[in-house]
């Protein structure tokens, strides 16, 4: 799965992992068009499913990459995955020219001794099974549960 379509004035369309919906759309100025790595790219979540889940896509392809075997056909034509995989890469130039390229997390100054890495910390609340795009959904997160706790 990866971008349906995506036109020179940024504008995108996608289904989600469970493919079950009509398919999603945006532009990529939305705010949650963002990099996440220097060759990942993360789309805003579904609306319609109770994960919430967000499509990551792969923009940057190495030339061996584009000339694998999924990508062209035994005649050398290109296929549906390199058509999308062109689709990614433009995604990636749409986002760099609109000034939203990859940026090296930067850390959070907590107090003069101590830094947190806002992205290690999402990462672990990733890995606990939480979607949180901010040090400010983490704290609500925890909020929520403290709340629930009585």
């Amino acid at each position: 799965m990866g971008l349906q379509t995506l036109d020179a004035n940024g504008n995108m369309s996608w289904h989600c992992h469970s493919g079950e919906h009509d398919p999603l759309t945006a532009h990529i100025s939305h705010e949650q068009v963002e990099h996440v790595a220097p060759d990942v790219v993360r789309l805003p979540p579904c609306p319609h499913c109770k994960a919430h889940s967000q499509m990551h896509l792969k923009v940057a392809f190495t030339p061996e990459e584009l000339r694998a075997s999924n990508m062209v056909d035994k005649n050398g034509r290109p296929t549906a995955s390199y058509a999308m995989a062109q689709r990614h890469i433009q995604l990636k130039q749409q986002l760099e020219a609109a000034g939203k390229g990859y940026r090296e997390p930067q850390a959070v100054e907590q107090d003069a001794t101590q830094a947190i890495d806002e992205q290690e910390v999402l990462r672990l609340f990733q890995k606990l099974g939480y979607t949180a795009r901010s040090l400010a959904e983490v704290a609500a997160l925890i909020e929520q549960a403290q709340a629930a706790k009585g």
